[in-house]
């Protein structure tokens, strides 16, 4: 008997909410859907996606232009010595080098434009 006023009491109690549940239309009740539907925001995030990838791929289409210029300068002088007869004595030339020889070369002033690279590329049209 207490299982069927349990049962009893819960009907009313379904009943009761929803007499007091608001009325949504059809068109209503389907944004309501689509609105809380995961499946329905993964489309719509993979349908952005590949709108983003088609305009990435869209601008391959164009032409590009690139170009390279590279510089160096020399950061420390260069100072050695090379001592009398470093690399050898030999028999009727003597040593080599016959005397010390100090070499210098100071700092270079920068370069600027020593080696340049250009690169112009357009997309296949697919006309030989």
């Amino acid at each position: 008997m207490t299982r069927r006023r349990v049962v009893l009491k819960f009907t009313f109690w379904i009943l009761a909410a929803a007499l007091n549940a608001e009325e949504l239309t059809l068109d209503q009740a389907i944004q309501l859907a689509v609105k809380q539907n995961r499946g329905v925001q993964n489309a719509a995030l993979d349908a952005a996606k590949a709108g983003e990838k088609l305009a990435q791929l869209r601008t391959k289409l164009l032409p590009a232009l690139s170009l390279y210029a590279l510089g160096s300068q020399q950061l420390r002088p260069i100072d050695f010595t090379l001592d009398r007869g470093i690399f050898g004595v030999y028999p009727g030339i003597g040593p080599v080098p016959a005397e010390d020889r100090e070499f210098v070369r100071l700092c270079s002033p920068p370069v600027f434009c020593r080696d340049a690279c250009y690169n112009r590329s357009r997309p296949y049209t697919g006309s030989g």
